[in-house]
């Protein structure tokens, strides 16, 4: 399998911290089509939950070839540091390149291979993760929008939003890149998107960077009543 090839930033990125969206093609072994009958798995054991996946489409079978794909990227790149974001995979960081040596310091796949693993089916390891309110979250291999911005002190930020239908909450991740020397730093959030009435509950913020968790299993955030 051959390495996965990054694109140069355009010509029209200047600044200390350049961000732009370019597709990358990667060899992908597509999701087959989940069962258009709705799946309601209450009794599902799935690492500690009840692996209820309704209202969303349950998916149990993985393509068996693979086939180039183009898939929406998203770039952040300063003096030192590259990184990549691919919003129609959860938003999660695909690769991270130290670029005065070349070294990936986060573990990158050249491949998108799915394994049964998420909650709603496919989840491909390497990259880094974000799951909310729980591991291997539904749109672990789901689209998200995105958005970027850049700050006064000329960092530039991801931002990539997701709704879950599950839970009827909106949870966001950024990933922000300073001009200086230094790694990505990440920023989560979770909030209603549905009410203007609000309770407080206790959920799980967890970050999977190439197989090593960090979680924030009683992290506070605002829903719906």
């Amino acid at each position: 399998m051959k390495r996965l090839k990054l694109p140069d930033a355009p010509a029209e990125q200047t600044g200390p911290v350049k961000v732009w969206a370019e597709a990358v093609m990667i060899p992908t072994y597509h999701p087959l089509p989940p069962d258009k009958n709705p799946m309601f798995l209450e009794k599902r054991v799935y690492q500690g939950s009840s692996g209820r996946v309704y209202p969303l489409p349950f998916t149990d079978r993985i393509s068996t070839d693979a086939v180039e794909h183009s898939w929406q990227a998203v770039h952040l790149e300063n003096e030192f540091l590259r990184v990549m974001v691919l919003p129609e995979i959860g938003g999660r960081i695909h690769a991270g390149i130290d670029k005065t040596n070349g070294y990936d310091f986060i573990y990158r796949q050249n491949v998108i291979k799915p394994a049964l693993v998420g909650l709603a089916g496919p989840w491909i390891s390497g990259g880094v993760e974000f799951n909310w309110p729980q591991h291997h979250r539904p749109a672990t291999f789901m689209p998200m929008s995105f958005q970027t911005e850049e700050h006064a002190d000329g960092s530039r930020t991801i931002w990539c939003s997701d709704h879950d239908p599950m839970n009827r909450l909106k949870g966001m991740h950024g990933v922000c890149l300073q001009h200086s020397f230094g790694g990505p730093t990440l920023a989560c959030t979770s909030m209603s998107s549905t009410s203007l009435s609000f309770r407080r509950m206790s959920t799980m913020w967890q970050i999977i960077p190439s197989g090593q968790r960090v979680g924030f299993p009683f992290a506070t955030v605002t829903t719906t009543a």
